[in-house]
């Protein structure tokens, strides 16, 4: 086809003497089209005669649905879909259909900046739009990003928190995943890292600046509202959404992750980066010699939480709720919260740990933190009560004396008292309960020193009444007490 430019060439040559051989010969094309040409008084258009058949239509459908149901996805992921179904074309094709069908949010202007070898990472979060369901609860996924400034390598985790150990323990990762530590590292405001940012001064969380220290990189906070200052790793948020995030079907975190992991290893890091020309897993062989090395004596990452221990022997952490044991009932005790486990110390000790559950409501007991509870058999005050009024109406007052008092540990002091009187007369048992119940005693320690002090012909010695005058010193003077005591007194100074 001769497009209007030869068209000119053709007319300039015969304008200037050449023949329609001459100008056939000169432009590579035959004789009779020149002569066509000439006869022409303009340019002529081709047009075709049938509608052209693109090698993609017949995958239109689908990629339409693709695209309707899922605006953000890239040419290069729906071409990856393509090939799985069979497709034989070319991406240049696919990227053409996208780009006619699909409307682009405009791209903003920024400085662009390179950093050599080992020098610099960029970290950020990103929040997914979609929950996945983790032990049959909907939970809301985020996703940790870092990328090497120089070859432009990725890392990629996902997690359910945005939390200052899970940020720790993701860097780890990435380390190890790197194969070393890069100089500094970019982040913008978040507060896990950046207390406050004012112009130039910048505020660092203190414990994030321990442990940056501790692994040796500098962290650098970008200026609050200057995404550009980090558009490496920016940009690579929304390539995670497009190209792998978005559309897939995911059976838990675990396999999120796993698939995160492949999708790195077999697309992310292996394709022809846009502004570099090459692969970042092969600028990665320079840019590994540059990093540091990453030192073996861990840093101890953890979340350090108060929980108060309930009456039932748990405390509550994220909705789910752990044993102790039960001596620690009412304390409060503080919880280190780990990756995949819990430590809960008091006093400097480790009381007790558990794996952390990923669920909802549910209840992680240690069966040995329940041993030794004294427990209450269904219907035993009943039982107590028979006991008592063994020894006539006294028992009941001195039952009901213990319960309007709110004595604690009501049922084991009950208990005492029971076991211990069986070994004496019902007489004297019937003495000291009325002792007890005249001075509002009704601890077993003061039920066992009068009983004590009672003899076989149910005389009461004399000190008894400074013992209970010790066990209730708030009694008033005017409480009358039984002429029996006096009669005793005067039979004690008469001898």
């Amino acid at each position: 086809m001769i497009n209007p430019e030869e068209w000119m060439t053709i007319k300039t040559l015969h304008k200037k003497g050449l023949s329609a051989r001459q100008i056939a010969r000169t432009l590579g094309v035959s004789r009779n089209t020149v002569k066509r040409k000439l006869q022409e008084e303009h340019p002529s258009h081709y047009s075709r005669t049938e509608p052209y058949v693109s090698v993609v239509d017949e995958h239109k459908d689908y990629l339409q649905g693709r695209l309707e149901e899922y605006p953000s996805l890239t040419a290069d992921r729906l071409y990856r879909e393509l090939q799985e179904q069979g497709f034989s074309g070319s991406y240049e094709t696919v990227a053409r259909y996208v780009k006619k069908h699909l409307r682009r949010q405009e791209v903003q202007a920024y400085n662009r900046y390179e950093t050599g070898p080992g020098v610099e990472a960029q970290v950020d979060w990103g929040e997914c739009e979609e929950p996945i369901m983790e032990m049959g609860v909907e939970r809301k996924v985020y996703v940790f990003s870092m990328v090497l400034g120089y070859s432009r390598m990725q890392y990629i985790e996902f997690t359910l928190d945005m939390t200052a150990s899970t940020l720790m323990r993701c860097h780890l990762h990435a380390f190890s995943y790197f194969g070393g530590i890069p100089q500094r590292i970019k982040f913008d405001n978040m507060k896990t890292v950046v207390i406050e940012h004012i112009e130039d001064r910048v505020q660092f969380n203190e414990r994030f600046i321990d442990f940056a220290n501790h692994y040796g990189f500098e962290p650098k906070a970008e200026p609050v509202c200057y995404p550009e200052g980090k558009g490496k790793v920016e940009r690579t948020i929304g390539y995670i959404w497009s190209s792998f995030y978005t559309g897939r079907k995911f059976t838990g975190l675990s396999d999120l992750n796993n698939q995160g992991r492949r999708w790195l290893n077999e697309v992310c890091n292996v394709r022809i980066h846009g502004t570099t020309g090459e692969r970042p897993l092969d600028r990665m062989e320079l840019e590994r010699q540059h990093l540091q090395k990453q030192r073996s004596e861990e840093y101890d990452i953890c979340e350090i939480e108060f929980r108060k221990v309930h009456k039932d022997c748990y405390f509550s952490y994220q909705r789910n709720y752990y044993s102790v044991p039960h001596v620690y009932v009412g304390k409060t005790v503080q919880v280190k919260v780990y990756a995949e486990y819990l430590q809960v110390i008091d006093g400097g000790k480790v009381i007790a740990g558990h794996r952390i559950c990923k669920g909802r409501r549910q209840y992680i007991k240690d069966e040995s933190h329940f041993t030794g509870i004294v427990r209450r058999p269904r219907g035993a005050i009943n039982e107590y009560r028979r006991r008592f009024l063994q020894y006539g109406e006294v028992g009941g007052e001195f039952m009901r004396g213990g319960l309007s008092d709110n004595h604690p540990n009501l049922y084991y002091h009950w208990r005492k008292i029971l076991d211990l009187s069986e070994g004496y007369p019902a007489e004297a048992v019937q003495t000291a309960l009325r002792h007890c119940v005249d001075y509002g005693a009704f601890s077993y320690s003061t039920f066992r020193n009068v009983l004590g002090k009672l003899s076989i012909s149910k005389e009461l010695d004399a000190s008894m009444v400074t013992i209970c005058n010790r066990c209730r010193p708030d009694l008033p003077a005017s409480v009358t007490r039984p002429l029996a005591y006096y009669e005793i007194a005067l039979t004690t100074v008469s001898n």
